[in-house]
């Protein structure tokens, strides 16, 4: 439980300084904007890191350990797919803008969701590569790790490259 309410008063105190206190900071010059963009980076990174490895956490150990590895993997996946979700209706609602509207906690909401999918979707897929490094033979002469790296690194670049040319400019 002390977990959750750590968890809790992260997302909180992030949503916070994201939406009501770094806003009102004065970025007139080049240097105090860059320093602004800065902090913002360094509070939602900080907390989707910790939120993501707390979702890792609950999913794949704790109720990996219930219901299996594979399973807990799997609501791991579905957790990200809900927040696509969330996100998809957040751009529906922002003019098709995935970081939310003009108000500040419509932006701060829209951008730890956003910084959030990225960290799922890095620590979804570097256990996937492990999974698959652990199948494959590697060693010093063995190249099929490799290849199967190459291909999955090729197959992911062509389906991002796809999504992009199928969507709304």
């Amino acid at each position: 439980a002390g977990y959750f309410c750590f968890q809790a008063f992260g997302f909180f105190l992030s949503a916070f300084l994201l939406a009501y206190v770094l806003p009102r900071f004065n970025a007139v010059t080049q240097e105090d904007k860059a320093m602004l963009v800065l902090m913002q980076n360094f509070v939602v990174y900080s907390w989707a890191f910790s939120f993501v490895n707390c979702m890792w956490y609950v999913f794949y150990d704790y109720l990996g350990s219930v219901l299996g590895q594979a399973e807990g993997f799997i609501l791991f996946w579905a957790c990200l797919a809900l927040m696509l979700v969330l996100a998809t209706i957040i751009a529906s609602c922002c003019d098709g803008n995935f970081y939310g509207g003009p108000a500040a906690w419509s932006k701060a909401f829209a951008n730890m969701l956003c910084w959030t999918i990225n960290f799922m979707a890095w620590w979804g897929w570097a256990q996937v590569m492990t999974d698959i490094s652990d199948v494959i033979p590697t060693g010093p002469t063995s190249w099929q790790a490799s290849v199967a790296s190459l291909g999955v690194t090729i197959g992911l670049t062509v389906v991002t490259g796809l999504v992009y040319f199928f969507s709304d400019p």
